[in-house]
């Protein structure tokens, strides 16, 4: 998954913390020490392309704690269809408006297609968004990190993918802002949603939820390989926004 977010966000730290055995299941104890640590590092978002099969007040309180910290949760919901509707950390987020205690800092991905059609076996009423999580390249693009020649795909994926494009919404938002300017006001989660949000594709049945991050951001070569055009076409953006 770091290959996958690097190469959306080059210039992105990662913090790894290990929450699975060599077997591949994941502990919920594992689980919460590593968002405390997480936590204690300061860090914008932790990437949870994993699904626990039930939730906790233990965990709830540490996606609390994240949430009082401004860290957002970026989470895979389920590959197993209507077998299992549920999955943490991405069931806290309820998306009740009137509910004071709905965890918006937790954003729940669901995998889909270019079409915005969601990906054999996915909960497509879980998520808050979709993205692309079908035959992703996850090879590295920085030396040092590990080589995955394989294409792969599924909800963690997609979630992988989300991380990365928030983790680009918030460096490039510390690019153009300056110490003395409204930048400085906006929550990370406030940020992230509202971009994504403006990034919803109208393609396919449920396209209302396909995040394109074309349609936000720059693309044209002439406004990518100059420093100066490029800062200014970002700065424009975010003041339309923010």
């Amino acid at each position: 998954m770091t290959n996958i977010i690097s190469q959306l966000d080059p210039c992105c730290i990662f913090y790894i913390a290990q929450v699975a055995d060599d077997g591949g299941h994941f502990s919920e104890e594992k689980v919460i020490e590593a968002i405390e640590w997480h936590i204690s590092e300061g860090v914008e978002i932790i990437n949870c392309s994993f699904a626990l099969s039930r939730g906790s007040k233990a965990l709830k309180d540490v996606v609390r704690k994240a949430k009082n910290k401004d860290i957002i949760l970026m989470c895979s919901t389920s590959d197993e269809g209507e077998n299992r509707d549920k999955v943490w950390p991405a069931a806290f987020y309820t998306g009740n408006e009137l509910n004071a205690d709905k965890c918006d800092n937790v954003i729940p991905i669901v995998g889909c297609d270019k079409y915005g059609k969601p990906s054999h076996f996915s909960n497509e009423d879980s998520g808050r968004f979709y993205f692309y999580g079908e035959d992703i390249d996850a090879s590295a693009n920085v030396a040092g990190m590990l080589v995955d020649q394989d294409a792969v795909k599924g909800s963690s994926v997609a979630t992988a993918m989300a991380t990365g494009i928030a983790s680009l919404i918030l460096a490039c938002l510390k690019m153009v802002k300056s110490k003395t300017d409204e930048f400085n006001y906006f929550q990370n989660t406030a940020v992230v949603t509202t971009i994504f949000n403006l990034m919803l594709s109208n393609v396919g049945a449920r396209g209302k939820k396909l995040v394109k991050a074309s349609l936000f951001f720059p693309v044209r070569e002439e406004e990518l390989n100059d420093e100066a055009t490029f800062k200014k076409r970002i700065r424009a953006s975010y003041n339309k926004i923010l």
